[in-house]
């Protein structure tokens, strides 16, 4: 049985019988080796590799959506308040619809996955940064 032994095969007879969790309820490890398994057996990862790649970055999002909204809340002395707050909700709704919509573009694979994932994430971010320091204090 030594000799037959394949040494590809990592996984584990019970790896290959047990249900497979959802790709949501993996932590970024067991979903990049569910990825790689998936891969090695001849399927398409493309998808499970942008939601992996979005477990990192969708905290990161909330960090980005307050270093957007921050300032615009600021927009202008004589603008009330609530006038800025809504256009923080409309910037906001703008950065998780591009999030989706990368998320999509890199499922189809016209983006590589870390591009799709954190896209948005960078030019939000940049334009946050500079209305941030653009902001009137």
């Amino acid at each position: 049985f030594d000799s037959l032994r394949l040494r590809n095969l990592t996984e584990a007879p019970g790896d290959l019988l047990g249900e497979p969790k959802k790709p949501e309820e993996m932590t970024y490890a067991e979903l990049g080796r569910y990825v790689d398994a998936l891969e090695r057996s001849g399927g398409d990862g493309r998808k499970l590799r942008v939601v992996r790649e979005l477990k990192i970055a969708v905290p990161v999002t909330c960090v980005i959506i307050a270093f957007f909204a921050a300032p615009l809340v600021l927009v202008s002395p004589r603008a009330t308040g609530a006038f800025g707050i809504a256009i923080s909700l409309a910037t906001t709704l703008l950065f998780l619809l591009s999030v989706q919509l990368s998320q999509a573009i890199g499922s189809a694979g016209v983006l590589p996955p870390p591009y799709a994932a954190w896209a948005p994430n960078v030019l939000f971010g940049i334009a946050g940064l500079v209305l941030l320091l653009r902001a009137p204090t």
